[in-house]
């Protein structure tokens, strides 16, 4: 549910997710999830070393496996929202 009680829309609960700041020492940083998953994901093996980097800055593989994750993540969360106790 968003600020006003309406069920966000999949698209806007993984960007929300995305944007979960990383913490250090307490404090909220400059990186957030989806920041960590393409960092993950740029330093695999897997990832093409020839794939040009988009405007973000990460390959693209690297983002189409990110938003692989973070779509994921909403299936699974909206999985469990659904299951019976």
């Amino acid at each position: 549910m968003d600020k006003e009680g309406e069920a966000m829309s999949n698209y806007d609960l993984r960007n929300k997710i995305g944007s979960i700041p990383v913490m250090r020492d307490g404090y909220a940083t400059d990186d957030n999830v989806a920041i960590a998953l393409a960092s993950y994901f740029e330093g695999l093996p897997d990832c093409p070393k020839d794939d040009t980097n988009d405007e973000t800055g990460w390959s693209q593989w690297a983002m189409d496996k990110t938003n692989d994750a973070l779509d994921r993540i909403v299936d699974v969360l909206t999985e469990f929202q659904g299951a019976k106790p």
